[in-house]
């Protein structure tokens, strides 16, 4: 029996020896079947350097040499050094595809976008079939072959594609799968880099560029696969990032996991727990979980992440300066997100950045051929603004078109004319925004209860209305800004009532040398930068135009207001009290004028006029404090960073003689009355 046994061993193993001879002598043949066989699928041959090997022991063999197909100029091209494919035989003859080795060296795909556009060398396609009946979705259910791959191995991999001027790369890609089959579980590791760069821009040299200069990402990824006949599935993942020198580490715990169904096209994680870090850092985690439909494309995701903004960015390259230092180092975002085509839905949204808290719902929607449009219903605490900007410079500056540039970030500097073809092209947004904050606070100044309302389309845009509270008076402000305009306008309309101005001084400056109530009542209209360089505020104070007034009640002014200039007796003086405060003002240029000016006290009275500059940041106001029928003349003028004040005391001697004289009665006792009123007011 063994000898009949080894006589049908031997005489297979002839068998299959001849079977290769004969196949080897036939290869150039073979590798014209094949490359007639690749034309008739694509429309383009497939050129092979050498004629393929086939091999039966101890399984059936194929190995190609170097092979191309397509060229640089079609929409799709590849190239090949070497491939080699390994079936185990005897699984094959029981119907069974067990494939024992997959390798692949060198593989270079090539997408070119314009040639696809355009239709170009587009391969010919064979004749389409005639479409299926509709059945149920079981029938029409995608369901993959049963196999088995023990090992599969790409090395120095490279995906080009071709969109313009851009080239996008994806170079030195390795990826080996094990142990991948129906119903079994393997594993596969993915690493490569990515690039992104303009057409005439010279390919970076790893070896030769500086770490942190690299504009490649760099990525590598390990994780267990499972499959069965409708579906993938992706657990344990990890992966690394490495980009500008910076090293990002993903983990996606095997909490749920990422599968992908053939049947229902449907990408579902479950539940999914991810970290991200830099070294030992903790920066950001969360959970996940989500259900995507990519070719609809649609889908529903719940998501929970908190972590370190600060940190994150850090780790990026971004380094933030902020006036607090413990700004964004903490935030938590949760919600769910519904996506249906092109629009993004996010709702039941619960956040928090750095302790304040931020509540809502939102939809963004970005139509083909139409701008985008934002629609969002937020409620949020308090929003101290001062928190994130940049620190305070120290530098000063005379020059006032220097000093805003310099204070202004590089964002609100006009980039160019505003009627450049760049600009002409902006494709502006559509907005239907609410927000309501319970306090906000800029420049010190603490805004209650704020209410606003921002809409508009095609640049042109309005905030109506927007109420809050101020510092126990109420306050209206009505906003619009044509941004598409050339140059850009903005209007203003705002009602102030029953302010308490001691604490918004207080706040804004830090002493509150003038109390009592305020109210203001402002129209005015500006334009933006009309020339390249020229920044939004100095446009604002160089184009200001409008007119106002402003009221006044209970007003008491201390002497500490007065500036340093003034006579010691003045600075060192008590307070003064008004019962009502009238003035109007106009704006033409940024050049405002004050007139009508009025304060009445209980026998004190003060008028004032004169110009404010707003380009310049200069002021010119005379005025006259008028005390027992006697008038003291006084100026305040120079910058408004600190102005120069200084009493006519000719015009004082003047005017107390001219009061004493046309008094009547007992000059004597007159002129000590007056002489009593001016030490008071002097502070003599």
């Amino acid at each position: 029996m063994k000898r009949i046994l080894l006589s049908v061993l031997a005489g297979i193993l002839l068998i299959l020896g001849a079977l290769a001879l004969l196949v080897r002598l036939n290869s150039d043949k073979i590798g014209a079947a094949v490359s007639d066989m690749v034309e008739g699928a694509t429309g383009r041959p497939l050129t092979l350097a050498s004629g393929p090997r086939l091999s039966f022991f101890p399984g059936l063999g194929l190995t190609l040499g170097q092979a191309a197909w397509g060229n640089a100029d079609d929409a799709a091209s590849a190239t090949l050094e070497s491939a080699t494919v390994t079936v185990a035989l005897f699984p094959l003859l029981r119907g069974r595809v067990e494939i024992d080795d997959i390798r692949l060296g060198a593989p270079h795909i090539t997408l070119n976008r314009d040639a696809l556009k355009q239709g170009a060398s587009s391969p010919s396609s064979p004749a389409s079939p005639a479409p299926d009946k509709p059945g149920s979705p079981q029938d029409r259910a995608v369901r993959l072959p049963a196999f088995s791959l023990a090992r599969l191995e790409i090395d120095r991999g490279r995906l080009s594609i071709r969109d313009g001027a851009t080239r996008t790369e994806i170079d030195d890609l390795a990826l080996t799968a094990t142990d991948v089959g129906l119903n079994r579980s393997g594993n596969i590791t993915v690493q490569g880099s990515f690039l992104r760069r303009a057409e005439g821009d010279a390919a970076p040299d790893a070896p030769e560029t500086p770490e942190a200069a690299d504009p490649r990402i760099r990525f590598s990824l390990a994780s267990d696969l499972f499959l069965d006949a409708s579906s993938l599935r992706l657990t344990g993942a990890t992966a690394d990032l490495t980009a500008q020198g910076h090293t990002l580490a993903l983990s996606l715990a095997d909490t749920g996991g990422i599968a992908f169904s053939l049947a229902t096209e449907t990408l579902d994680i479950k539940d999914l727990a991810l970290s991200l870090s830099r070294g030992a850092t903790p920066l950001l985690a969360g959970r996940v979980s989500a259900a995507i439909r990519p070719k609809l494309p649609s889908g529903e995701a719940s998501f929970q992440l908190e972590g370190s903004p600060r940190a994150a960015l850090a780790a990026c390259g971004v380094h933030l300066e902020t006036r607090d230092a413990t700004a964004l180092t903490a935030c938590s975002l949760s919600g769910k997100a519904t996506l249906a085509g092109t629009e993004l839905r996010l709702s039941a949204l619960d956040a928090r950045l750095d302790g304040t808290p931020l509540k809502g719902e939102a939809t963004l929607a970005a139509p083909r051929n139409s701008p985008m449009s934002l629609t969002a219903r937020l409620d949020a605490g308090q929003v101290n603004v001062d928190r994130y900007l940049p620190p305070k410079t120290t530098a000063a500056t005379s020059d006032p078109d220097k000093a805003d540039t310099a204070a202004v970030p590089a964002a609100t500097r006009a980039p160019a004319v505003a009627d450049s073809p760049a600009a002409a092209k902006v494709s502006w947004p559509r907005l239907d925004v609410r927000l309501a904050v319970q306090r906000l606070i800029v420049a010190g100044i603490s805004l209650d209860s704020l209410l606003a309302t921002l809409t508009g389309e095609a640049g042109a845009y309005s905030l109506r209305p927007c109420t809050f509270r101020l510092y126990e008076g109420a306050a209206t402000l009505n906003a619009e800004a044509r941004l598409a305009s050339t140059p850009p306008r903005y209007g203003l309309n705002l009602n102030v009532e029953g302010v308490h101005l001691g604490g918004l001084l207080k706040d804004a400056a830090g002493t509150a040398n003038v109390d009592g109530r305020i109210g203001l009542s402002a129209n005015l209209a500006a334009r933006g930068p009309a020339a390249a360089g020229e920044s939004v505020d100095g446009a604002v104070r160089r184009s200001l135009n409008g007119k106002g007034n402003v009221t006044g009640a209970n007003l008491s002014v201390r002497a500490g207001l007065i500036p340093s200039g003034a006579p010691a007796g003045v600075r060192q003086g008590g307070s003064f009290s008004f019962s009502r405060l009238n003035g109007a003002f106009t704006a033409v240029n940024g050049l405002v004028t004050l007139r009508d000016v009025a304060l009445t006290g209980n026998g004190i009275d003060a008028a004032a006029a004169g110009t404010v500059s707003l380009p310049a940041e200069t002021l010119d106001v005379t005025g006259t404090i008028r005390v027992g029928g006697i008038g003291v003349p006084v100026r305040v003028s120079g910058p408004l960073r600190a102005p120069s004040y200084a009493v006519d005391t000719r015009r004082l001697l003047q005017n107390t003689v001219e009061g004493i004289l046309k008094g009547g009665g007992d000059t004597k006792e007159k002129a000590r009355q007056t002489g009593n009123a001016l030490k008071n007011l002097l502070g003599l």
